[in-house]
């Protein structure tokens, strides 16, 4: 733990420095001096070694304070999912690598209002909050997921993507919600739209706001085609 934790490297090197000035201390020098340097080492060591533990703990306690802030701070608190301004400067921050790939889905539930209307707000909460945890199960940790307000969605799936890929990985999306809503609400026709863009490494290809564009036109499509189903951009 002490040469691994970085709290504690200054300890163990206080405590190498103090044997090695002991051990020349009683070789050079009479038992009487050996004695007071002792007493004085430990002392001052011990003193040291608490005022440094303590400063680092409270750097590591001020460090953890800022991360959980800004966990808080990226996380919308319904859905778990990233807030719009964590997604945004996530997915541009990943699209400056011009080798970076894959694909963005924009998505959100199909007669939502209806939904608000019939219901009540608070089932519309119910029906927003497991959506979006679904969501959250069904994809991949490393990929991302943020709410854009409502019952809107977006999601940044990373890696080389086929079309049949993304319309599987949607397919096995919308079943999990379905099922979920089914089990759980007298709501039977639960259903989601979505609208993709992919993106593929070089140098010509859309920026985020291009991109989103080409999803958020695709899911247009989508929603004016009969709803409850997955529109690619260039279909």
């Amino acid at each position: 733990m002490l040469p691994c934790d970085s709290p504690y490297r200054g300890n163990l090197l206080m405590a190498a420095v103090s044997i090695i000035f002991l051990l020349y201390s009683r070789k050079m020098k009479g038992p009487f001096m050996f004695s007071n340097d002792l007493i004085n080492v430990v002392s001052y060591f011990l003193v040291s070694l608490f005022m440094h533990s303590h400063q680092q703990m409270s750097r590591m306690e001020d460090f953890k304070n800022r991360r959980i802030i800004k966990v808080q701070r990226d996380t919308d608190s319904m859905t778990g999912a990233m807030t719009k301004a964590a997604f945004e400067n996530n997915t541009i921050g990943f699209l400056r690598n011009p080798e970076s790939e894959g694909c963005l889905l924009i998505l959100d539930i199909d007669n939502f209002k209806s939904i608000n209307d019939s219901f009540g707000h608070s089932i519309g909460d119910f029906f927003i909050a497991n959506t979006g945890r679904c969501i959250l199960d069904c994809c991949r940790a490393s990929d991302f997921v943020g709410r854009f307000g409502g019952d809107e969605f977006v999601i940044l799936m990373l890696g080389r993507l086929s079309r049949d890929a993304v319309q599987n990985k949607v397919m096995i999306m919308t079943e999990s919600l379905k099922a979920f809503f089914k089990e759980n609400t007298k709501y039977q026709a639960y259903s989601i739209s979505v609208g993709c863009a992919l993106f593929h490494a070089g140098s010509l290809r859309p920026d985020y706001q291009e991109l989103f564009n080409q999803a958020d036109h695709a899911l247009y499509i989508a929603k004016n085609s009969g709803k409850d189903r997955c529109i690619i951009h260039g279909e």
